[in-house]
């Protein structure tokens, strides 16, 4: 009854063929586990910052100046440095232990109504986190968004230091939080003559190309070399 908008639909399902490969089976099935249980890092993947991966730079070049983004490459060169941002968050994340997890301010997301509050009761969001019940959410950077408080917010902030960047240099763009961990459906392999296939189903808005990290033990950067290769199957 309504016009679709980007963004409106259930999920993406993948089927990935690795080729030239011997997977160590009980370490693949292990890693698939894992990946099952806790979550895989909603990084936004390379094919987010461009084919020669200068979005960012081009869009903070923009930011910068104090313009407002005009037409869809504009825009997708300055939301590339909001990606960039996120992905440095949900790094400091993984690397502090606070991937799983929840800390004092966080916005955390509820995982079966999409609903976003902040943690206040440690203990018991701490134990929800670990359930998978929710999960911590990242600042997609702009002039609104759901702000962190206390722990949660120092936490971006020294991100932000880090970078050389201040909230205020995104006031042009919307704002907007997203998960820090994601759980892909459907997730199994089989083997194929010179490799294996891997199949999952995932979220709006999430990477294959995380999954793939994750999987294959392989920088973000050169998982650009695979990009081309996705056989999508719906």
């Amino acid at each position: 009854p309504r016009k679709l908008q980007a963004g409106d639909l259930v999920a993406n399902r993948f089927a990935i063929r690795l080729r030239n490969v011997e997977p160590d089976t009980k370490r693949l099935d292990a890693i698939l586990t894992e990946l099952r249980a806790v979550g895989v890092p909603n990084y936004f993947g390379p094919q987010r910052f461009g084919r020669f991966g200068d979005n960012a730079e081009q869009g903070l070049t923009i930011l910068r100046r104090g313009l407002k983004p005009r037409g869809w490459l504009q825009k997708l060169q300055a939301q590339a440095v909001q990606s960039f941002v996120f992905n440095e968050w949900v790094a400091r994340r993984v690397i502090t232990s606070s991937f799983r997890t929840v800390v004092a301010g966080d916005v955390a997301m509820r995982h079966d109504t999409g609903g976003k509050f902040i943690v206040q009761d440690l203990e018991t969001d701490e134990a929800r986190a670990l359930a998978c019940a929710i999960s911590a959410t990242g600042p997609l950077l702009g002039r609104k968004y759901h702000q962190a408080e206390a722990a949660a917010r120092q936490l971006e902030d020294e991100v932000l230091a880090g970078l050389g960047l201040t909230r205020e240099l995104f006031r042009a763009l919307p704002g907007a939080r997203r998960p820090v961990r994601f759980f892909p459906d459907d997730l199994t392999w089989e083997p194929a003559p010179d490799g294996f296939w891997l199949y999952f189903t995932l979220p709006p808005g999430c990477y294959a190309t995380a999954l793939l990290r994750e999987v294959m033990k392989v920088s973000t950067a050169a998982l650009m070399d695979f990009v081309p290769c996705f056989e999508h199957v719906d």
